[in-house]
């Protein structure tokens, strides 16, 4: 074979390399979603059909209401920041105060433990796995984290991901669950995500979590192994490091603003006050 069809062959190579991106894909018993990384790009895919993604300039975008929503991150949510700010200055004093004591009881009375619970194998990668208190698993791969911090560089997904890492829960508000989970995504990538669900209907053993430890362990003692319930949740099934962005038809779905899709919002809820 002469030395110019191995220089074309080995161009074409790289050039393939190059347009690799690492695909994830998860099951949570109920289907399937895709995670796209790519050179600052992201996309996430929900039963084959696109759902959110962030595109290296720092663009958002996501499907709702059969609408494609587009608009630059930092803008939506600074956005979201001040309706959330707006909703809680238009409360009266009592409604403000039933708020924030309903936010209050969802939140656990202490930190929940997190130890150690041994390694597993998960798609090909060695996962550290950790228990949070007495209801929560999570298992990590700091090896792909490394890769998808690699493929994505300094781009705007992963500056979001050092910021939020995890979803608030209401009014922008984080648990201390969720505030464990964080810290561990920072050690690796989740692989393995499962909550035991109560076997004893109308009883959420999360909700345990609440409860100080005593009371909690009194009450898991007197429940015996039928409140033990099951570990339901999502696990990585596979990773692909030579595939490809998915090709994203939005040609059913009418494209609007962030701002645009937050009044439509408004005005579905009753609100007609224009956001400034």
């Amino acid at each position: 074979m002469r030395s110019g069809n191995l220089i074309a062959i080995a161009m074409l190579c790289l050039s393939i390399g190059a347009q690799a991106a690492i695909v994830i894909t998860n099951d949570d018993g109920h289907g399937r979603t895709q995670q796209y990384f790519e050179k600052g790009a992201f996309v996430l895919v929900e039963a084959g059909r696109p759902a959110f993604g962030i595109d290296a300039e720092g663009n958002c975008w996501f499907v709702s209401e059969g609408q494609r929503v587009f608009g630059q991150c930092d803008s939506m949510f600074a956005s979201m920041d001040k309706m959330r700010q707006d909703a809680m200055a238009g409360m009266s004093e009592r409604d403000r105060t039933l708020m924030e004591q309903m936010l209050q009881s969802q939140m656990p009375q202490q930190a929940p433990d997190v130890a150690s619970s041994g390694t597993k194998q998960i798609a090909g990668y060695a996962n550290e796995c950790y228990k949070i208190g007495a209801s929560h698993e999570i298992c990590v791969s700091s090896k792909l984290l490394e890769e998808i911090e690699r493929e994505m560089g300094k781009s705007y997904f992963m500056e979001l991901q050092t910021k939020f890492g995890a979803s608030d829960g209401p009014m922008g508000m984080r648990n201390s669950t969720q505030e464990a989970i964080l810290a561990l995504s920072k050690k690796g990538f989740p692989m393995e995500d499962r909550q035991r669900v109560s076997a004893i209907p109308g009883m959420n053993a999360a909700m345990l979590q609440q409860l100080p430890k005593a009371q909690r362990d009194q009450i898991m003692q007197q429940m015996g192994a039928a409140g033990a319930g099951q570990m339901q949740g999502s696990q990585v099934i596979k990773v692909d490091k030579n595939g490809a962005m998915p090709e994203l038809d939005f040609s059913r779905y009418p494209t609007v603003s962030f701002e645009d899709f937050m009044q439509q919002m408004m005005g579905a809820m009753g609100g007609s006050r224009p956001m400034r």
